[in-house]
């Protein structure tokens, strides 16, 4: 949930579940809708026309109440927010008596098609998603065309798997890579201005999902295969200098060369092994198993900096 020091929609309002809480995009339209259908015409001396006469037909009878309060709903809505378009309006029944309407509808100029639940005896509006967190990632503005990243940390904690540290060229390869990895946390959106995740609430305490743009600097060298007594010759330097301290010269597991990277050139960049598989895809990792075969091709020390005029050369030979 935003606060005042951090809004990023220009659809936003103060949330009616205490002080100081903001509610922005969907949850705010969401929250626009719920207040528009509740409130009875009159009620707010400052407005008189704002609201509906939707309670008005609590106690009519089925054949009269549900028609006119399908009427109520669209004008309200219509009238109050304008940011939605109808769909539908359905209703069915969770008691004799009890009407219980469900309202589809799309959010202008976005693919957004969503649903509220309004249940005429309760007085109250719920998704149809009960208890379901709004996530939402603003697309940053990005004039020099660097790479994208996405973090999603749900109760303090990072989310499984972890997205590429390099970032990904463009907005629509990112949400792939979301949709293939983070499918299993909810519903997701791919909008014109962002990215959009329904998530449950349950077992939540706190989530923030954010896009940045990285002016990320990718760089890498494959390792060779390597027989017998051979060992790797890995050499690096940056903006024309070598780096210290030198790698040593005899380590023969890309696990020996990545740890080393990691523990005295973490200063100049993130280093983690990639594979390449036969179909094209990149397996990266910031660990690497003796399990895989040394000996084979398609390994490489791949390492990532976001530091701007960072100039990097890095090779890895075979000493005999």
């Amino acid at each position: 949930m935003a606060g005042l020091d951090s809004i990023g929609s220009s659809v936003w309002g103060i949330s009616t579940i205490g002080y100081g809480v903001i509610v922005e995009g969907v949850a705010a339209i969401r929250q626009r809708m719920d207040i528009a259908i509740r409130t009875t015409r009159g009620t707010d001396p400052l407005r008189p026309e704002f609201g509906s006469y939707v309670f008005r037909f609590v106690d009519a009878p089925v054949n009269v109440a549900v028609p006119n309060i399908k009427q109520q709903l669209i004008e309200a809505l219509q009238m109050w927010v304008p940011e939605i378009q109808i769909v539908s309006i359905n209703h069915s029944f969770a008691a004799f008596h009890n009407p219980v309407f469900e309202i589809t509808y799309k959010i202008v100029d976005d693919n957004l098609i969503d649903k509220l639940i309004f249940d005429i005896r309760q007085g109250a509006t719920i998704t149809d998603a009960v208890n379901e967190i709004i996530l939402q990632a603003f697309f940053p503005p990005n004039p020099n065309n660097y790479r994208y990243q996405v973090s999603l940390i749900k109760n303090g904690n990072q989310v499984f798997p972890l997205p590429n540290p390099a970032g990904y060229g463009t907005l629509p390869d990112l949400f792939a890579w979301i949709q293939a990895n983070w499918f299993y946390l909810g519903r997701w959106y791919y909008l014109t201005d962002k990215i959009v995740c329904y998530m449950s609430s349950e077992g939540v305490t706190s989530a923030t999902l954010a896009i940045q743009v990285l002016p990320v600097t990718r760089f890498e060298a494959d390792f060779p295969p390597v027989y017998n007594s051979q060992t790797f010759d890995v050499l690096f330097s940056v903006n024309g200098a070598s780096v210290e301290p030198a790698m040593p010269k005899t380590f023969s597991n890309p696990g020996e060369v990545l740890s080393y990277a990691q523990i005295y050139w973490s200063e100049f960049a993130t280093w983690y092994v990639e594979y390449g598989q036969p179909n094209g895809d990149a397996i990266f990792s910031d660990e690497f198993s003796d399990e895989f075969a040394v000996a084979s091709t398609g390994y490489k020390l791949v390492g990532v900096s976001n530091e701007e005029g960072f100039v990097p050369v890095l090779s890895i030979g075979i000493i005999e």
